[in-house]
């Protein structure tokens, strides 16, 4: 299911449909697998620009890293596999 832009811009915020987070997870896995189960900022927006590219939206960075600080819950700078899981 995809949003149109009018939708995105009422949201007013980056909050994926259910159907755009099980899209985006399979990629997601493939990364953290890649990266030994730490994502950093950059590889995660690079994701999330990538992801939200097929949907016409582009995703503003201040909320981009709003969302990738609540995930980092230790605060390390990496987003490991169980805060994203548990963020999830």
């Amino acid at each position: 299911m995809k949003r149109s832009r009018s939708e995105f811009v009422r949201q007013g915020r980056f909050k994926p449909l259910l159907s755009e987070a099980k899209a985006m997870l399979p990629r997601l896995a493939r990364e953290l697998r890649f990266h030994p189960g730490h994502l950093s900022w950059e590889d995660y927006k690079a994701f999330c620009e990538e992801a939200l590219a097929k949907t016409g939206n582009i995703p503003k960075v201040d909320e981009l890293m709003g969302l990738f600080n609540l995930i980092d819950e230790d605060e390390s700078g990496t987003l490991e596999r169980g805060e994203i899981l548990h963020a999830i």
